[in-house]
Formats: structure tokens, C-alpha cells, sequence
């Protein structure tokens, strides 16, 4: 290794960097002494760190020194003139440090001994004590990771095992687990009857494939002296409430099939109904069941009626929902044909229904809840149907409808007695039907409700389902025929008072058991127009007259 005078240390180069030209300094002669004596000169308070690897800057200052004493001591002393002058003399060219040389001459590796910076000696870090040396800073110098930067002062770790003056971290926060529901403890005895009634009626309610499990549940809620049994799907509720003997309040939540047909299967006797806890236990004379209850925190809350409400007397309702629901679509992929078509103005009601093959229109009055009371909405007509044959002997039932214009729109309440029900209204589109009547007519035949309808089902029994029922009216009679010349053909002759010429029509078969159906009185009267024109059906009253309260339109089979 090329020498350097002893005015300057020796320049030494870490791997793989390039070296740099060093500045001469005054001559000093550094041993690991006077590097001691400079640590126990260091200001009281500043204690070495006690890591090994940090403050890394002072460690490799010290082993610097070293290494230059220890040059110096190798090579002659050369005293060049510039240096006699008291000029300092040019530092060498780093080119000319062979990496070679630097080894031969270092005592340690070039990697593990930082470049010596002339930083002025107030910013010097001190040296650690040699009094008590800590472990860490007695290791050998390859413990040093070589290509490591030396860490500044301010980053270095303190010796009291990092904490320093960083503040403690805080304590993590317990854990609050909710809070579990009391468990539920209530008893009371109820009829056999009604409770089966009561649960058979409000599982029809429960959603085939629930979306979630707790929607497969009814929901039990005890009051004083009255159980309500109650089912939701998100679309329509349920509600019976029936009389108990027992005291609440208690509210469950049990599996809803499975308790319709167990309280459809129990012995004639009074059923006493235990809740405790988890378990529900019903015992009806020498039967005992128990039942899981499910989490009732889950289930949804019940919907909450409209605030405006009526009233219908409840005959007049379940017929004119029965009349307009026949003519209802069953396609889903069509909603706006699949619902009943509801119109208040005041105190008349129009119901109105349509598949594009038929329609069912059906006007009655009901107690409007204000004399100016008006409203739009579409019924889904499964629910209707169902609601017509739930509040048949109610005496009155209340309807909750959104009025024009009100927020809630979405929702219909229909009660009646001790049961309710609640259903997520349609969209209120609904096609023009009033264009679809005739206005006028060439001609109509008044015929026997019955007999016509038992003909037309006797007839199409050579023929299959698509096969249209063919009616030709002609003097004072019209023949039903259904199947093809050529094979099975069935033909039947009632009486009619046909005040036209002689006059062919095909109907579908189904479609006019339907209307014929929904007549609701003993006689109709057959309005006609041409073989290609819708017919319209209209019961007769006593008086012979037609009740224009109802009208039941089928169109035509064309002819080919």
C-alpha cells in the first residue's frame, strides 16, 4: 500500500466505493490511550450506547485510528519541503490506491472500517468508556453488516433498551362483549283449535327457500291475555292474534313449519305452552313436544300500517277480489300483469286485472277514511287472493292504503277480526284498459251459468288442453263443441235467447270456465261482436238486467 506522509492519515476505501482525496492534518500520534483519554474527557451525561451496531460512527472512527498509527508506524517518515514550510502538501490521487495494497496494509477488513471525516472536534461523537465496556462494543469488527451506513447520533438507539424519551405505548383497550338477552321464561294455556287455526293460517306466510334462516321462523309474542303469531318474508306479513291464558310480556321465535304441523297434529285437549330459555315445550294431554328456539334479535321488525285507513264491508270485498283476481297473470316475468289494479276515488273502488288474454274489471264502495280520499296502487294478486278468502266472514274489513302523493307508498294493510296482513305494493303501471271494452255490441245471448259451464267441461274432454271450445249460437240454442271432425269430437245443446243471426265463436276453454266462474249469479249475458272481437261477460241480476258492476272480457281463438 502506497503510504501517505505522516502529516496525513492513511486513505483508506470501504468495498465497492470510490475513494476520495483526504485533506492533511497536523501530525498526531493516535493510540487507543489517547482515544481513552478522549472518551474519559467527554461532558459528563453522555453516555455510550450500549446496541452494537449503533452509534456505529464512533466505533469506526476509533478502529480508524488505529489503523493510521499503525501505518505510520510501518513506513519511513518522509518529510517533504511543502511540509518543512508548514505548507500542506497535496493529497494523493485516489486512482493511485491500488484496492490490493489497501489490504495488505489494513489490519482489518477495508469493509469494516468507515473513511475518517474531517469534521471539526466539537462534533466528534465521544468514544465509548473503557472503564466498563459493554459487551456489544467489544465484539470483532466483522459483527459490523459491511456497506452499512453509519447511523446519525440523533438516530442511534439508547442505551436503556430503546425506550428513551419516546412516551409508553398505551395499553391496548378491553375487549366488551355484547350483552346477552335475559333468557325468556313465561307459561300459558291456549285452545287447541285456535292455536292450530291460528298457526296453519299464518305459515302460509313462510317463504319456501328462506333468504335467511330466522325468516323460516313465526314469531310468538305473549301479551296480557293474548298470543300474537306473526310471519314476514320482507314482501308480506302475517298476523293471528288469539286469546291465551297467561301473562306476558314474552316474545320467541320458534320454526314454523315444523310448529304448524305439530299443532295441527296435537289431541283434542287444552295445550299448555312452556318457555324457558332456549326451549319452548307444548304439552296437549299425554303429548310432549320441545322446540329450539332461534335467535329472535335477528328477525326483522314488523311493518307498520298506513296511517289512513277505511273501511269495506267484508262480503262485498272477498267477492269483488275473487271476481278480479281470476283474470290476474301468472307470468312473473311480467309484474304489472301478475298484480290487481286498485283505484279510489272518493267512495268507489275499482279493481281491475289483465294476462293480454282476458280482463276482470269489478267496481263496489267502500268508508273512505276522507270524503276527497284518492289513490293508485297495484295489489299483488296472489296476496289479494288470499286476503279475500281470509276476511270472507269478517263482517268489516279495514284497508290502509297510501294516498296519492303519500311517502309511503309501498305498502297496503288489510285486517279484519283478529287477523292482519300487510303486502309490498307493485309498480302502478298499468296499460289503458277502458280503450279494450266494446261500445257497442251485434248482438248477446243470455244463458244458465251452470249448465253451460258443466257442458263445456263435459265436451273438452276428447280434446287437449290447447284445444279451443267452439260455441254456435243459432235460433233459440247454442251448441258447445270441443275436438276435431275428423277424430273425438264432443258436442252438447243448451237453450239461449240468441236475438241474432246465426253467429260461430272459439273461445279458450279454460279462459271461459274462468269468467263463467266469476259470475257469481245464476244467469250471464254473452256480449258478441265479430269472431274476432273480444266477447264480454256480465252476470244477470233477478230482474233480468245485466250488473254492470262487473265485466269479465276474454278475446277470441282466431280461426286458421
Amino acid at each position: 500500500m502506497t503510504a501517505t506522509t505522516a502529516d496525513a492519515p492513511a486513505t483508506t476505501t470501504r468495498k465497492g466505493r470510490k475513494p476520495r482525496a483526504r485533506a492533511a492534518a497536523p501530525e498526531v500520534e493516535t493510540t487507543t490511550e489517547a482515544a481513552v483519554e478522549t472518551a474519559a474527557a467527554a461532558p459528563a451525561g453522555q453516555d455510550a450506547p450500549q446496541e452494537r451496531a449503533a452509534p456505529k460512527r464512533g466505533m469506526r472512527r476509533g478502529r480508524a485510528a488505529q489503523a493510521a498509527a499503525a501505518e505510520a508506524e510501518a513506513a519511513p517518515e518522509e518529510v517533504t519541503p511543502e511540509a518543512a514550510a508548514g505548507s500542506e502538501p497535496e493529497p494523493a490521487p485516489a486512482e493511485e490506491v491500488a484496492p490490493a495494497e489497501q489490504a495488505e496494509a489494513a489490519p482489518a477488513p477495508a469493509e469494516d472500517i468507515a473513511p475518517v471525516e474531517d469534521a471539526p472536534a466539537d462534533d466528534a461523537e465521544p468514544a465509548a468508556p473503557q472503564a466498563e465496556p459493554a459487551p456489544e462494543q467489544d465484539a470483532p469488527a466483522e459483527d459490523v453488516a459491511p456497506d452499512t451506513e453509519a447511523a446519525p447520533a440523533d438516530e442511534a438507539a439508547p442505551a436503556d433498551g430503546g425506550q428513551g424519551d419516546q412516551e409508553p405505548e398505551p395499553a391496548p383497550a378491553p375487549v366488551v362483549l355484547p350483552k346477552r338477552p335475559a333468557p325468556v321464561k313465561a307459561s300459558f294455556r291456549v285452545d287447541r283449535d285456535e292455536l292450530a287455526n291460528a298457526v296453519g293460517w299464518t305459515a302460509k306466510s313462510l317463504p319456501p327457500m328462506p333468504s335467511v334462516p330466522v325468516l323460516g321462523g313465526m314469531h310468538l309474542t305473549l301479551w296480557s291475555g293474548a298470543l300474537t303469531v306473526a310471519a314476514y318474508d320482507y314482501e308480506v306479513s302475517s298476523q293471528a292474534t288469539i286469546p291465551v291464558d297467561g301473562d306476558g310480556p314474552a316474545t320467541v321465535l320458534v320454526p314454523g313449519k315444523l310448529l304448524a304441523e305439530i299443532t295441527k297434529a296435537l289431541p283434542d285437549h287444552p295445550v299448555d305452552v312452556t318457555v324457558d330459555g332456549p326451549r319452548v315445550t307444548l304439552e296437549c294431554g299425554p303429548a310432549t313436544f320441545q322446540l329450539t328456539t332461534m335467535p329472535v334479535e335477528d328477525y326483522p321488525a314488523l311493518p307498520v300500517s298506513p296511517p289512513q285507513a277505511g273501511q269495506l264491508d267484508a262480503a262485498a270485498f272477498a267477492e269483488a277480489a275473487a271476481q278480479a283476481v281470476v283474470a290476474a297473470g301468472k307470468d312473473d316475468t311480467l309484474p304489472m300483469l301478475t298484480g290487481v289494479h286498485a283505484t279510489i276515488d272518493g267512495e268507489r273502488v275499482t279493481l281491475a286485472a289483465t294476462d293480454r288474454y282476458r280482463l276482470a274489471v269489478r267496481e263496489l264502495t267502500w268508508q273512505p277514511p276522507s270524503p276527497g280520499f284518492r289513490a293508485t296502487f297495484m295489489i299483488p294478486a296472489r296476496t289479494l287472493g288470499a286476503a279475500a278468502k281470509t276476511f270472507g266472514s269478517a263482517g268489516l274489513v279495514e284497508l290502509a292504503a297510501p294516498a296519492d302523493g303519500d311517502e309511503q307508498a309501498d305498502l297496503l294493510a288489510l285486517s279484519g277480526g283478529d287477523r292482519r296482513v300487510t303486502t309490498r305494493l307493485l309498480d302502478p303501471e298499468f296499460p289503458n284498459y277502458r280503450d279494450l271494452i266494446p261500445s257497442e255490441f251485434s248482438g248477446f245471448a243470455d244463458v244458465d251459468v251452470a249448465p253451460l259451464t258443466e257442458a263445456v267441461k263435459r265436451v273438452t274432454l276428447v280434446a287437449d288442453r290447447k284445444t279451443p271450445v267452439r260455441l254456435t249460437l243459432s235460433g233459440g240454442q247454442v251448441t258447445v263443441e270441443a275436438g276435431a271432425r275428423d277424430d273425438a269430437l264432443g258436442t252438447e245443446k243448451l237453450p239461449a235467447a240468441w236475438d241474432g243471426p246465426d253467429f260461430e265463436i272459439r273461445f279458450n276453454a279454460a279462459y271461459l270456465l274462468d269468467g263463467l266462474g266469476a259470475m257469481g249469479a245464476a244467469r250471464a249475458r254473452l256480449n258478441l261482436t265479430t269472431p274476432k272481437q273480444p266477447a264480454v261477460l256480465v252476470p244477470l241480476g233477478e230482474d233480468g238486467e245485466p250488473d254492470t258492476a262487473y265485466l269479465y272480457l276474454i278475446m277470441p281463438v282466431a280461426v286458421a
